[in-house]
């Protein structure tokens, strides 16, 4: 099903072309509309009344109620993000591989890049004290993340370059357009986020989106045998940036979350808590403080592969915000709350 022909939008003509007469029966016809919503519970097949709105809210907060759902109560809650987002279409259901969950697909209209929808959920954050490359500050905590929608891929160069006009590499690192852009600042990063609407993931939401549900050292177990099918590593490309989306992606389709270029988050660089947390708290601790960057990238810090692996998942690293560090780049979300639920007509995008 196509979510560019199936979504319900209504358009109002320009302010000096409707008259007092047409304005009054424009009117008349949105009460109408309103009232057989309200009486039927929906308008027509794709239609959500309140009742649906409150169940794919339930849905879109719960990941395990989602992979619960059936396919077509899944399918309504990606419409009802659709009909409350004026940027984003809903393109698909899709998943990673055989008997992995089902992702709703969003096309940002501002960037033309694919996102995953990230049913929320709480998760344990941080690693345990018996993984390989456990650090001290992984500590294991319970954090609530709500519902959101996460870029399948980094930021390449050629849409850096469109939105912000600038080329931040130094001509060393002068890649092709399909490649990742780095170099950049969190505050730069930031800075082409809010340019097109959206912005970096807190720290949580990037690890609740990466370990999808998992709770092995990787999204696909604890071994390393698979680790060439998802990540460039300094042993398969040596301190050289590969085009984005080249290898598999986890199970919520983000691609290169591990090696290849690290990624800012949002936070400054602190302790975890030592309470139960919930994500995303606004406004978020931001500072010239430490920042996060997390995923690791081509760099080769090490020789041993255990030790270098252990940077991925759970790894936490440091960096200065204002500091253009080669071989980070980033990738945008967009967090959801329950208003989205409200905006079921919208003046969408094209």
């Amino acid at each position: 099903m196509n979510g560019a022909a199936d979504a319900v939008v209504v358009r109002t003509a320009p302010a000096s072309k409707v008259g007092p007469d047409s304005m009054t029966r424009l009117r008349l016809a949105l009460v109408s509309c309103l009232a057989v919503v309200h009486l039927l519970g929906g308008c027509g097949g794709d239609g959500l009344g309140t009742s649906d709105h409150s169940e794919s809210w339930r849905l879109l907060t719960d990941r395990a109620a989602w992979h619960s759902a059936t396919a077509d109560e899944r399918l309504a809650a990606a419409r009802a993000v659709e009909s409350g987002l004026a940027a984003f279409r809903f393109e698909s259901m899709e998943t990673a591989g055989e008997g992995l969950p089902e992702v709703a697909t969003f096309r940002h209209a501002t960037t033309g890049m694919t996102f995953s929808l990230i049913p929320g959920g709480r998760f344990e954050m941080g690693s345990p004290l018996a993984e390989a490359g456990h650090r001290e500050d992984e500590t294991l905590h319970w954090v609530t993340v709500q519902p959101f929608l996460m870029a399948q891929h980094e930021v390449k160069t050629s849409l850096w370059k469109t939105v912000m006009g600038t080329q931040t590499l130094p001509d060393r690192y002068e890649v092709g357009g399909d490649h990742p852009v780095s170099g950049v600042t969190r505050r730069r990063a930031r800075d082409f986020c809010e340019t097109v609407d959206l912005d970096l993931p807190t720290e949580a939401m990037w690890e609740f989106a990466v370990r999808a549900g998992t709770t092995t050292r990787f999204p696909w177990g604890d071994d390393l045998e698979s680790l060439d099918e998802y990540a460039w590593t300094a042993f398969t490309s040596p301190n050289e940036m590969r085009p984005v989306g080249q290898l598999r992606p986890n199970p919520n389709l983000l691609y290169d979350v591990f090696g290849n270029v690290s990624e800012w988050c949002l936070d400054d660089y602190g302790p975890y808590p030592e309470d139960d947390a919930t994500e995303p708290v606004p406004p978020a601790q931001i500072g010239e403080r430490l920042g996060v960057m997390r995923g690791w990238s081509v760099v080769r810090a090490t020789d041993d592969l255990e030790v270098l692996t252990s940077f991925f998942g759970s790894a936490r690293r440091m960096g200065l915000p204002r500091n253009a560090t080669m071989l980070v780049g980033f990738r945008p979300c967009l967090s959801l709350d329950a208003s989205v639920m409200d905006g079921s007509v919208v003046e969408r995008e094209e």
